[in-house]
């Protein structure tokens, strides 16, 4: 097969020196930018460093380093202060960047149905050293170091946050580290212990800033400046960093969708083992043959490689070896010079130790992605021993275009001090179709985010990103958005059709327009009846969504065979025939199966997006919808019925019907004849059918009593005794239809009640239905009474949602018509997607691929951004400023962010909660704790549950079990118990 064995390389993160991203680095690889930084004396003192140290001779005041390196979002991974203090800041940052390199992949892990692996390594923790050497370590156990400090976790951690099912590997082989765990997730894809993996590191020395004392003979930098194949180069300088790339299989990568950086066409790892001067000096033999090893793997020639990103320390051996080691496999396969250009991303941020294999990985997958080799920074004159004029290699001093000619390819070489080396080939990847947007089209862009901050800064930073994407395809954004990204508590969701109304909307969302906490919260269905029929109902609708046109299309096709009018035109006509229409469609054996028809189909789509109603309860005709909706029926035995009901109904004897605007109770009191109680539809809100004398008379009386009626344009009085006849003849006709119990709960018209087992299955129930009348309020209050919900108009106009909203008793319930009215004269399909947004914005589940056009795919974009704090025991009590408002330092206790708590906060109340309180801030290092806050909300695990327990049996010897500390859920409740057992043993 053409991509058997290919790997592709789909979402790429990292933080470097000067570089808070990707993108920024690879604007700082352009501009040649030398990105270490320089320190006064003064920085350094301040961090602890001895003046005397300082200046010394040989100390050089030079690293590169990340901005925020202390910076964590505890929150959004769900530990505690506590937690976070002590865990390595290496871990904390590489989780943030294993989830944006997820995220720019456009997978989201929570609907990925593949296993995923993590292959990644980590630099030593100087953190814990040097808060070892304070002596700052009295709030933390032996245990509580191992799992916050130990190396051997950096993936696992990872693997149990984001919850991944495949292979965690923590790697270790010092400088090649990370370039060795992109060889082993290449492997794990291949072999099939996942299906997608995470690879890379991340290495992070402290006190972050600091300098280091230069020894001749050593690889430090004795100028300060990392200068790889320079005549001036003197060494290389350590600096911090991280990198994560997303892997999958070629082929999986293409069927998903995946928006692909490149393809890794081979990988090879080995050891020197002792072919070598020392342990710590490079082997010739070695690294050429693990060159070799990529070069067979890959089945490419060398002479096909356009750079090669070297593991370039800028030592004079380690150049020295690597360029003899790589010209002498190259000249295996070529006797070209100067075709193939190397490079070395340490000349612009120096060496990140376990970091800089994927940092030179990510800087040649930048190189093929936008086709140019950026120049080598620092660089002035080639070193002469190297001999690069008689080689296959040559040192660029400005950007250099990739060639197109043939498939463009890069390697990539990281070496270890140890022997471990490694080399991979990468190769641009495929060309996509893109997908030429010949009209405008309105799209839904939802944000979300753990926190209302991290949500505005999300939205912020698409505005910024948006400004300079001149030919950017609207409808790849918004697929992203609504299929790559997790949905989160605080949302926003934003329609637009062009991007600078979305710059424009981003924006003002950003400065003031309130976003939505959701929830989960109940969904009910309230189905119109007869009377909310027009021409070009749902007609946006119906252009504009496949699945919602197939079931009109097919409804249509059942009815139209049984009658003798084009239904089509009668539901959308054109100009020609439009008030024709209008006529017959008001027309009751015309206007139920349209109404039927509509009404399922809007039901059933949004049933596929994945907004299943809890409950349904229709108005007389949709109380048939409702059953079809719930399986009662099917869909064409639906329609049967429908038709022939409204056959039956018209041959009944003929009346009038009014809409009042009085109780029920006092029409009674009336005591009108040949007049009947149609509808009760709200308190103040009923219908009445009867005769034509009947209804003329009770006319004259409403009019002296001053009370408010409407007569309505109808043939029949339904819903009435009037209906009695075509009630029994219609019973003997559903005898032959097996009917069935709902699958979704029903509230029926003519109890007012969730209808009971076997109810609606006899042909009785709806015998009553026809002559009964319509419960609508009763019925509504069923639903109103409950749990705040979402009660969602099934047909166009809002009806039914006015009845239910004047009905609601200050509950805070939300009411949503997804389809506009008769009056609505702006676009249908914006007012529907408006409104589904709206739902999505509640916290109801939307399935956003129903929308989507099948030629959009998933690009990159701008990923999550986190709402760090500082956690740093090494800086408490220190005077440093923070960087910016949302950079803030946190001490061993800090109060919580209450956005993920959902009870009030309630101080304690006695002296055993007070005590409790007290215990567990001091076991999970958090202030602002309520008694009635969930524990689980807090964060605590049942590491962190262990540790309460043994506090709680310190203060008070009472011993307690941790799954009872998990099972009462909150101070409150675990009060009750410890009360309890405090008088117990009083007794």
């Amino acid at each position: 097969m053409e991509n058997e064995n290919l790997i592709a390389v789909i979402g790429v993160s990292g933080r470097f020196p000067q570089a808070e991203s990707v993108d920024i680095l690879w604007k700082n690889l352009l501009d040649g930018k030398d990105c270490i930084q320089h320190f006064t004396k003064e920085e350094l003192i301040k961090v602890g460093i001895s003046q005397k140290e300082i200046e010394t001779d040989n100390y050089i005041r030079a690293k590169g380093i990340i901005d925020f390196p202390n910076g964590f979002d505890a929150n959004f991974f769900e530990y505690t202060v506590r937690e976070a203090m002590i865990m390595d800041p290496q871990a904390r940052v590489f989780m943030e960047e294993a989830w944006k390199a997820i995220e720019d992949s456009g997978n989201v892990i929570s609907s990925y149905k593949g296993r995923v692996g993590v292959y990644a390594g980590s630099g030593m923790n100087t953190y814990l050293l040097h808060i070892i050497q304070r002596g700052l370590l009295q709030q933390y156990d032996d245990f509580d170091i191992m799992m916050g400090s130990d190396k051997d976790l950096l993936t696992t951690r990872v693997s149990y946050k984001l919850n991944l099912t495949g292979p965690s590997i923590s790697v270790q082989s010092t400088c090649s580290t990370s370039l060795v765990a992109v060889h082993l997730a290449c492997q794990g894809l291949l072999s099939g212990d996942c299906d997608m993996a995470l690879a890379g590191g991340v290495s992070i020395s402290y006190p972050i800033k600091q300098g280091y004392k230069y020894r001749k003979g050593m690889i430090f930098s004795e100028s300060g400046y990392c200068r790889p194949f320079e005549s001036r180069s003197d060494g290389t300088i350590f600096s911090d960093g991280v990198g994560v790339i997303v892997l999958k299989r070629l082929e999986d990568a293409i069927q998903e969708k995946d928006d692909i950086y490149g393809i890794i066409k081979g990988t090879a790892i080995n050891n020197d083992g002792n072919n070598k001067v020392g342990f710590t000096a490079p082997s010739p033999m070695g690294q050429a043959g693990v060159i070799r090893d990529c070069l067979e793997v890959a089945n490419v020639s060398a002479d096909t490689i356009q750079y090669v990103e070297t593991h370039g320390t800028a030592t004079d051996i380690g150049d020295l070896l690597e360029v003899k080691a790589i010209s002498q496999v190259y000249s295996e396969y070529t006797s070209n010079c100067n075709f193939c250009a190397i490079g070395s991303i340490k000349s612009n941020i120096g060496h990140l130790n376990t970091a800089s294999g994927i940092a030179g990985f990510i800087k040649a997958l930048l190189v093929l992605k936008y086709g140019m080799i950026p120049p080598m920074a620092n660089f002035d004159m080639e070193n002469e021993e190297l001999n690069l004029k008689e080689s296959p290699f040559y040192i660029n001093r400005q950007i250099v275009e990739l060639k197109k000619s043939d498939c463009a390819r890069v390697a990539i070489s990281s070496f270890g001090i140890g022997g471990t080396n490694a080399h991979v080939i990468l190769e641009e990847s495929p060309l996509k179709e893109e997908n030429i947007e010949e009209k405008s089209k309105e799209y839904i862009f939802p944000f979300s985010a753990k926190t209302q901050n991290s949500l505005l800064k999300n939205m912020q930073q698409m505005a910024n990103w948006l400004e300079d994407k001149e030919n950017i395809k609207l409808g790849n954004v918004a697929m992203t958005l609504q299929t790559g990204r997790e949905n989160f508590g605080f949302r926003k969701a934003i329609i637009s059709d062009n991007k600078e109304d979305l710059q424009i909307k981003l924006s003002r969302a950003v400065n003031g327009e309130n976003v939505v906490n959701s929830k989960k919260r109940p969904i009910y269905f309230l189905i119109t009846g007869q009377g909310s029929q027009f021409t070009n109902m749902a007609k946006g609708l119906y252009e504009n969504v496949e699945i919602f046109k197939s079931i009109v299309d097919k409804g249509i096709k059942i009815i139209q065979e049984r009658y003798q009018i084009n239904f089509m035109e009668l539901l959308y006509p054109d100009e020609e025939h439009s008030l024709e229409a209008q006529k017959l469609i008001k027309n009751t054996e015309y206007a139920q199966p349209l109404i039927f028809i509509i009404s399922y189909a809007l039901g059933q789509f949004l049933i596929s997006l994945g907004i299943r109603p809890d409950k349904i309860i229709g108005h007389s005709l949709g109380e048939y919808v409702g059953a079809c909706l719930a399986e009662v029926m099917t869909f064409e035995e639906g329609l049967e019925i429908v038709y022939w009901r409204g056959k039956y109904l018209q041959s009944a004897e003929r009346g009038k019907m009014l809409a009042v605007r009085a109780s029920a109770k006092s029409i009674e009191e009336l005591n009108l004849k040949e007049v009947y109680i149609s509808a009760i539809n709200a308190p103040e809100a009923v219908v009445l059918g009867g005769t034509f004398d009947g209804i003329n008379q009770a006319e004259k009386i409403l009019s002296l009593r001053k009370i408010i009626y409407q007569p309505l344009n109808t043939s029949h009085a339904f819903h009435t005794p009037m209906m009695q006849k075509a009630s029994e003849t219609f019973e003997q006709f559903l005898e032959k239809y097996k009917l069935k119990d709902p699958t979704i709960k029903l509230i029926s018209n003519t109890t007012g009640q969730q209808v009971k087992k076997g109810q609606v299955c006899t042909s009785a129930y709806w015998k009553n239905h026809i002559i009964n009348p319509v419960l609508f309020e009763q019925g509504v209050q069923q639903l109103l009474l409950g749990e705040e919900g979402v009660f969602i108009e099934i047909g166009s106009g809002k009806a039914l949602i006015d009845l239910a909203k004047h009905q609601n008793k200050g509950k805070d319930h939300f009411f949503i018509d997804v389809l506009p009215g008769k009056y609505y004269k702006q676009c249908q399909y914006r007012f529907f997607l408006e409104k589904i947004a709206t739902l999505w914005e509640l916290g109801i589940p939307v399935d956003f691929e129903k929308f989507q056009d099948r030629k959009d795919h998933k690009i990159h974009m701008p990923t999550y951004c986190f709402d760090r704090q500082e956690f740093s025991i090494l800086d408490l009590g220190g005077d440093q400023q923070k960087k910016s408002t949302d950079n803030v330092k946190v001490g061993y206790k800090a109060n919580i962010s209450r956005d993920g708590i959902a009870a009030p906060y309630v101080r304690p109340r006695d002296e055993v909660e007070e005590l409790l309180i007290g215990l567990l801030k001091e076991s999970i290092g958090v202030e602002n704790i309520g008694v009635l806050d969930n524990f689980f909300e807090l964060g605590l695990s049942s590491l962190s549950a262990s540790q309460y327990a043994m506090l709680i049996k310190e203060r008070i010897d009472i011993d307690i079990e941790i799954q009872s500390i998990i099972e009462a859920g909150s101070i409150s409740e675990l009060s009750e118990i410890i009360t309890k057992k405090l008088l117990e043993e009083k007794e």
